[in-house]
């Protein structure tokens, strides 16, 4: 017992829970440099791939969220769940409303200022997309306001399509 009391008191007195911080900070500014760097070399190229490796990040962590929730991917209703579970792990009070054959969706603080840090206001449309399009890909995505862009709020519009371009970005 004594053995890991010694083992336990080095470990806080070197402050393991600094260096593990400091190291998922070094990860995250990894991640924004390479998305810097893709930019800058490939312009409006670079920002295509990356609008499409968001828009998949999204249907796997979609996919995941409603494997692991048991929702049934069938109508919009279900399509947005995904979004109010993520709010729900991240702390995030959200107000859904259902007007006139859409929903929208009021959050109080962006879901994704940690996940997505560099060009957020631009790409994170792709990974909400990706996030209810693993449910029902006939659901298309309108962000009507954007705290990174000055609002006090984020305001996401979700509709219901039977066209077949309803993927298409907004």
């Amino acid at each position: 017992m004594e053995r890991s009391r010694r083992f336990a008191r080095e470990w806080r007195s070197i402050g393991l829970a600094k260096r593990m911080k400091w190291r998922q900070e070094k990860g995250d500014g990894m991640v924004s440099l390479i998305t810097a760097k893709i930019v800058e070399a490939f312009g409006e190229n670079g920002l295509d791939v990356l609008s499409a490796a968001y828009e998949e990040k999204g249907e796997e962590d979609g996919s995941k969220i409603a494997e692991s929730l048991n929702i049934e991917r069938v109508d919009l209703h279900s399509a947005v769940s995904v979004i109010e579970a993520l709010c729900i792990i991240f702390g995030i009070d959200s107000n859904f409303k259902e007007e006139g054959g859409h929903m929208t969706l009021k959050l109080d603080a962006c879901p994704f200022e940690y996940i997505l840090t560099l060009y957020r206001e631009s790409l994170c449309i792709y990974y909400v997309q990706g996030l209810v399009h693993a449910i029902n890909p006939c659901v298309k995505v309108k962000i009507v306001k954007k705290i990174c862009e000055g609002g006090d709020h984020c305001l996401f519009q979700f509709t219901l399509s039977s066209d077949e371009n309803a993927s298409d970005r907004v």
